[in-house]
């Protein structure tokens, strides 16, 4: 009877060390896969860093930056086809910027006309100055 218990005992502590090697070597190989998986994170900003970045930073080009356009201010124009940027100088019409809405491309840009083209539907804008502000027409052709 003693014998039998002590070859339970050497069989449970058997199994409980092949547990606990197969537990490591599975950490192991986990860590050493993991770590070329996922890139390092870099250390985030300080405040100080932040402000300076954002003071350096310069607006995109192609975006109106609150700059006025030729002739006076620019007035921000929109349309179901995107927006226009544009500024009168008497009765010239100047377009500093156009911008398409999602769904819709530029087609055209000429002078004070503005083509936007989207999947089902096209927008004409007729650009035109009225007393000294810019004033958009639209026409939507399906």
């Amino acid at each position: 009877m003693a014998a039998m218990f002590t070859r339970s005992v050497v069989v449970i502590a058997g199994w409980l060390a092949a547990a606990t090697a197969s537990v490591a070597a599975g950490l192991l190989a986990v860590g050493a896969l993991g770590a070329g998986i996922v890139p390092s994170s870099p250390d985030p900003l300080t405040d100080e860093q932040v402000k300076a970045q954002l003071a350096a930073a310069r607006p995109l080009p192609g975006r109106p930056s609150g700059a006025s356009a030729p002739g006076g201010q620019g007035h921000v124009l929109n349309t179901p086809g995107g927006t226009i940027v544009a500024s009168c100088s008497g009765d010239q019409v100047s377009i500093a910027s156009v911008s398409p809405a999602q769904g819709f491309k530029v087609d055209e840009a000429e002078g004070n006309k503005v083509e936007f083209d989207g999947d089902d539907v096209e927008i004409k804008a007729t650009v035109r100055c009225v007393n000294g502000v810019p004033q958009v027409a639209v026409e939507q052709d399906r």
